[in-house]
C-alpha cells in the first residue's frame, strides 16, 4: 500500500449530512491503519459493511486497507461474514461511484487474491455466501472497464 495518511476533516467533509457515514466516522476518524486492525482483531468492534459503504471516498480508500490487513491476520480464520463483507463493500462500492476501488485496486489486488484463497480457512460455505472466486472476478471486470 503506498503511504498514506490518516484521512482528516476534509476528507470526511460530509459526514455530518449521512447518518450511516456519521457512524463510521465516530468509529474510524483519526484512526490509523494499525489502530483500526487492533480494534477489529480485539474483536472490540467488528469489520462491518457500515464502516465502508458510506464512508466518504478519500476515506473509504485509507479505511478499507485496514479491513484488508484484518483479514490476512490469524484472528480473521472463521470469520466467513467479514471476509464476505469486504468482497461485496468493494463491489457494492464500484458499482455505486465507479473508479472508486478501480482507482487502488492494484494496491488491494493481493489481499483480495488472498480472501479469494482463503475461502475455507474463513469457513465461508460457497452454498451461503457464493464463491468468492466470481465475486472477485466480477469486481476484476467492473475495474477495469
Amino acid at each position: 500500500m503506498a503511504n498514506r495518511e490518516i484521512p482528516g476533516e476534509e476528507e470526511w467533509a460530509w459526514h455530518a449530512y449521512d447518518m450511516d457515514a456519521q457512524y463510521a466516522y465516530e468509529r474510524l476518524y483519526g484512526k490509523s491503519i494499525v489502530d483500526v486492525v487492533a480494534l477489529y482483531s480485539d474483536n472490540q468492534y467488528q469489520a462491518s459493511m457500515d464502516d465502508y459503504l458510506f464512508t466518504p471516498k478519500a476515506a473509504f480508500q485509507y479505511y478499507i486497507f485496514a479491513f484488508a490487513e484484518y483479514l490476512k491476520a490469524p484472528g480473521a480464520k472463521d470469520m466467513s461474514d467479514a471476509a464476505s463483507v469486504f468482497l461485496n463493500v468493494l463491489l457494492a462500492r464500484e458499482e455505486a461511484e465507479p473508479g472508486t476501488v478501480a482507482a487502488i485496486y492494484p494496491e488491494l489486488a493481493d489481499a483480495i487474491d488472498f480472501v479469494v484463497s482463503h475461502q475455507a480457512w474463513y469457513d465461508a460455505d460457497i452454498d451461503i455466501y457464493g464463491d468468492f472466486r466470481d465475486h472477485a472476478l466480477r469486481l476484476r471486470t467492473l475495474c477495469s472497464a
